[in-house]
């Protein structure tokens, strides 16, 4: 289905819809990155990218990846 990514300048987020098991661990973890009543649904403004990457960790399917950008 949908593969997207969602990048700033420490962080790049990877989602894949099709292995989303949508046990919500994501959303669970912190709604102001992940909430699906905002489009895109992945806001990074939200957190630091550290507090993304530790919500990301929680993700059983690996719908979710990261990749932090070095400085």
């Amino acid at each position: 289905m949908a593969k997207r990514t969602y990048e700033n300048d420490d962080i790049i987020v990877y989602w894949d819809s099709d292995l989303c098991i949508h046990v919500a661990e994501c959303l669970k973890g912190n709604g102001e990155v992940f909430n699906l009543k905002q489009r895109p649904w992945v806001d990074l403004s939200k957190a630091p990218a550290e507090e993304i990457a530790r919500v990301i960790d929680l993700c059983p399917s690996g719908a979710l990846k990261y990749e932090l950008k070095k400085k």
